[in-house]
Parts: C-alpha cells; structure tokens; sequence
C-alpha cells in the first residue's frame, strides 16, 4: 500500500507536540522517534479490549510495536536464526509489522 512517509526529524519535544498523530505515530513506529511524545498521547486502541486474532491490522500493529500487547508472533525470538527457523507465517508477519525477518535481495538470483 502507498502508507505516508513522514519526515521526522524534529528539533526539539516542543516541536514534536505540534506533530499531526498519525505522524507522530508513524515516526515512533517506522523511525523510532517521538516515541516519548507519542506515548504522553491517548492510545487509539485498548490493547487490553478482546481477542487479538479479531483485531484489525491497525490495532494488531499499533499495540504490539508500541504496548508489545497482541503480538501474533514474538519477532525477537529465534531472531538471530529467523531464517532456518520462523515458518513463512511469522516471517512475513514480522517482516511488515515489526520490520524483521524481511527477506534480503540477496537471496534473489537475478541471473536466472
């Protein structure tokens, strides 16, 4: 999907409160900054509110980068072996919720 990018570099706290959330949102989760900003804000979700598995994508992501709660899978174990161990399931899970276990270009050979 064409998710938005942000720019999120920022001088200052100050200057991060004047942020739009779905930017400070993004900036903690795709750049690790503002985090601290950003927790000082309601959360959008109760994370504590029904079965994960029945969340929707958003929530599901939203609780677990930033309360760790839902998490379908726990993408920092195994992590330094992902590739011989994570089933294809939690790769691709981790890979576009957390950013890890994504499949590096050099396992493609371009020369077929």
């Amino acid at each position: 999907g064409n998710a938005p990018v942000f720019h999120c570099e920022a001088t200052d706290e100050a200057e991060m409160r004047t942020w739009e959330e779905s930017r400070l949102r993004w900036c903690c989760e795709h750049r690790s900054v503002g985090c601290g900003v950003h927790q000082k804000l309601p959360s959008p979700y109760d994370c504590n509110l029904g079965q994960a598995e029945a969340w929707s994508v958003a929530k599901g992501s939203w609780c677990c980068s930033i309360e760790h709660k839902g998490c379908r899978f726990d993408c920092f174990k195994q992590l330094d072996a992902w590739e011989h161990t994570w089933s294809l399931k939690k790769r691709a899970w981790c890979c576009s919720h957390q950013k890890l276990g994504c499949i590096k270009p050099k396992e493609f050979d371009c020369t077929e």
